[in-house]
This record gives structure tokens, C-alpha cells and sequence, in this order.
């Protein structure tokens, strides 16, 4: 899995690859709150979720069932583009 990872994001931000316990399951779209504070991401599956981490800590914050969660989580990053972003 790969992502890109904001500016500030700390050395943790390496470690991402491994955090989801969810085997056989496919983990995508890593996205970053505006503030940088969590990581949300998607377990793509009919019996799925969003994952919210700290992104310091890479702790789970909170997991939000879903089936095939597949978009973009965060409308500010969406709706605003930044250069050096990919939105």
C-alpha cells in the first residue's frame, strides 16, 4: 500500500503498511484529515469499513462498518486544491 504522506506527518508515517488487521481483505484509500491529525482508510470489501487512525500514534481511533467504502473522505481536501497535493 502506498500513499502519499503530508508534510509533518512524523517518522510514523512510514509504518503505515501493516496497521489494518483485516487478512484477506483489500486496504485502500489512504486519505489524510485537512489538519493532518488522522488517516483514514478503506477496507474495500462487501463487509468492509473506514478506519480512522491517529496519525501519530497510528492507534485505531474509530472503525466505521460500511460495504466497499471506495471515495474521498475528506470534501475539504477535495474542494480546496494546495500545490503539492494531488487534488
Amino acid at each position: 500500500m502506498a500513499a502519499d504522506i503530508p508534510a509533518g506527518a512524523g517518522e510514523n508515517a512510514s509504518k503505515t503498511v501493516g496497521l489494518v488487521d483485516a487478512p484477506g481483505k483489500t486496504a485502500a484509500h489512504v486519505e489524510f484529515t485537512r489538519d493532518g491529525r488522522y488517516a483514514l482508510l478503506s477496507i474495500w470489501d462487501l463487509d468492509g469499513a473506514i478506519i480512522v487512525y491517529d496519525a501519530k500514534t497510528l492507534e485505531e481511533v474509530k472503525r466505521i462498518p460500511m460495504s466497499k467504502p471506495s471515495g474521498k473522505y475528506n470534501v475539504y481536501n477535495k474542494t480546496h486544491y494546495e500545490a503539492g497535493t494531488s487534488h
